[in-house]
């Protein structure tokens, strides 16, 4: 088959293209253009999350501005609020600041606090009308206070350790025990219930005998476990046999105080009523 071309035709076949003329119909200028829309769309988004950042981490919106706790003891909750603002200074997603409400991580939160109090219950609510974090907590019942190599703990009935503090108040109300055998964390177990009860027992029958000397705290170890081993205001420990009728031993501390007393002895290291039927001091 033979085809013929005009002369017309044969013109606008072999024309000289220019391609650096900007016309509807040149592809290149097509790229360039949709290279440029895609520079300005990228450089405006980073535009708007750079200005998205900048207000979410240093204007004032959303800032957590109060922290309230409710349930627990005064120690408890200055130690939620302390781990709390600990929390504040944090990151989030490595760039933000959880002061924030919406940034704050409730659940980092809690196995934080958790592993510094054992709780029966826990909620963490955010108002973010008031800026104010809700943090409601039940905890167990703290019957004694721990001291274990420079950290100041809390126990309940049981033994059980539920909790971190970072002082001693200044008149504790309940039995202070040292304890120095091996390191401790919370939940863990110190000691078994029936030990305990037999400590509130002694104080309990000593306040009622004993007015001129106090127990300052509970001396408890592994390796005695038939004693009770108190340390008085006095600088020097009492120790008493725990198979031993307590009110007698304590009626028999009594005697020698004020036949100490009236001889003019002082007492320097110690007292020991464990050995049943005799008595022994330093």
């Amino acid at each position: 088959m033979k085809f013929n071309f005009s002369r017309q035709s044969k013109i606008l076949f072999h024309k000289k293209r220019d391609y650096h003329f900007k016309n509807l119909h040149n592809p290149f200028f097509h790229k360039d253009k949709k290279r440029a829309i895609f520079y300005v769309n990228g450089l405006l988004i980073l535009l708007i999350l750079f200005g998205l950042y900048y207000f979410m981490q240093y204007m004032d919106i959303m800032q957590i501005k109060q922290i309230e706790v409710s349930g627990g003891s005064s120690l408890t909750k200055n130690l939620v609020i302390e781990l709390a603002q600990q929390q504040e200074q944090k990151k989030r997603y490595y760039i933000f600041s959880q002061d924030k409400l919406i940034f704050f991580k409730k659940n980092e939160y809690e196995e934080i606090l958790k592993k510094q109090i054992v709780l029966k219950n826990l909620k963490i609510n955010k108002n973010f009308k008031t800026s104010t974090l809700f943090i409601q907590l039940e905890e167990r019942d703290s019957l004694f206070y721990l001291i274990n190599q420079g950290q100041f703990y809390t126990l309940d009935k049981d033994g059980n350790l539920i909790s971190i503090i970072n002082e001693l108040p200044a008149t504790p109300t309940i039995p202070i025990l040292e304890y120095s055998e091996r390191n401790l964390m919370i939940g863990s177990v110190l000691t078994d219930s029936q030990f305990l009860a037999e400590l509130v027992q002694l104080k309990n029958i000593w306040i009622t005998i004993i007015d001129n000397l106090i127990i300052t705290s509970f001396l408890v170890n592994d390796k005695y476990s038939n004693e009770i081993t108190i340390r008085t205001n006095k600088d020097f420990k009492v120790i008493f046999n725990r198979k031993s009728d307590i009110r007698n031993q304590i009626n028999n501390l009594q005697n020698l105080l004020l036949r100490l007393e009236k001889e003019n002895v002082q007492i320097k290291e110690y007292i020991d009523l464990s050995t049943e039927g005799w008595l022994y001091y330093k």
